[in-house]
C-alpha cells in the first residue's frame, strides 16, 4: 500500500481552531469557540436552516477530528420551497481542517501557499447525508 502524505495530518488543533464563518457550494456555517453551529444550505429555492455542534472527537486532544451533529429545518423565508436535506433528524458525522493549495493547483512544490478549509460529512443513518468542503470567510 502506498499513499501521498497530506500536510493537514500535522495540524494540531483545539476546539477554537474550527471557529469562524465557513462557506462553499450552498453551505454557509458559523461555528463559535464552543462548537455551536448555525447556518444554512441553499439549493435553488430550497433553503435549510442548520443548527448543531462540531466538537473535538477526543475532547482535550489536539487531534484534527471533530464530531458533528447537524439538524436541518426548512426555512420560513418567503419564496423558499422546502429543504433539500432530511429535516428534523440528526445528521451525525465528522469534520476536519484541511490545508489546500491557495491557487487550487494539484501540483505542489516548496513555494506552494496553503489555505485552511473545513471538510465535513454526516449522515442520518436512514439514507440522508451531506458532504462539503468550505473555505473560511474573512471577518468583515
Amino acid at each position: 500500500m502506498s499513499g501521498i502524505y497530506d500536510p493537514s495530518n500535522a495540524l494540531a488543533v483545539d476546539q477554537a481552531a474550527i471557529a469562524g464563518s465557513w462557506k462553499q457550494n450552498g453551505f454557509a456555517m458559523q461555528i463559535d469557540d464552543a462548537g455551536n453551529v448555525t447556518g444554512s444550505y441553499t439549493s435553488g429555492t430550497r433553503v435549510c436552516n442548520l443548527q448543531g455542534t462540531a466538537t473535538l472527537a477526543s475532547p482535550g486532544s489536539a487531534k484534527n477530528l471533530y464530531a458533528v451533529t447537524i439538524i436541518a429545518q426548512a426555512s420560513t423565508q418567503p419564496g423558499t420551497t422546502g429543504c433539500a436535506l432530511s429535516t428534523g433528524i440528526p445528521h451525525n458525522g465528522f469534520a476536519a481542517l484541511r490545508l489546500m493549495p491557495a491557487n487550487g493547483s494539484l501540483v505542489v512544490n516548496s513555494s506552494t501557499r496553503y489555505v485552511r478549509t473545513l471538510v465535513m460529512g454526516a449522515s442520518t443513518g436512514t439514507g440522508g447525508y451531506f458532504t462539503t468542503q468550505m473555505s473560511r470567510q474573512s471577518v468583515q
